[in-house]
């Protein structure tokens, strides 16, 4: 239960919650999301972190960028 709790905190934050919906209709790089978003890159990376950590989001490692996108509950 903690774990649900901790989880739902981390995607409360309007900044993430905006990463979420975006990563849920396409790829975007940390790049891509701080130019959409208007933040600085150092608080998106930070952002998308917690996110990753979560188990939020996935990480497409395909050179030479890092896109994320929503990770799929099955």
């Amino acid at each position: 239960m903690l774990t649900l709790v901790s989880r739902l905190r981390t995607a409360a934050h309007l900044d993430r919650l905006r990463i979420l919906g975006l990563c849920a209709h396409a790829d975007l790089t940390v790049c891509q999301l701080a130019e959409i978003l208007g933040l600085r890159r150092e608080h998106v990376v930070r952002h998308v972190r917690l996110l990753a950590r979560a188990d939020f989001l996935y990480c497409n490692e395909q050179r030479p960028w890092c896109s994320y996108n929503l990770k799929n509950r099955r």
